[in-house]
């Protein structure tokens, strides 16, 4: 969405006034080994790999709305 000047939604919002403020974003693709024979299994397992990534940056408190998440 960012990167078609769609802006309505929190995350391209919040990159595009990141970027105003002088920040700079780095991506990091990481490899996550989610094959398998049946479909819906590769699918739980790439959604789990998503999941593990998302709660590891909630406990660093680095992740948007975290305070949502908290107990």
């Amino acid at each position: 969405m960012y990167l078609k000047a769609n802006y309505s939604k929190l995350v391209p919002s919040e990159i595009k006034n990141c970027i105003e403020d002088g920040y700079e974003i780095e991506v990091e693709i990481e490899e996550k080994d989610y094959k398998d024979t049946c479909f819906s299994r590769a699918a739980h397992r790439l959604a789990l790999a998503e999941l593990q990534e998302i709660i590891k940056y909630q406990e660093a408190d680095q992740c948007l709305s975290s305070s949502y998440y908290k107990g």
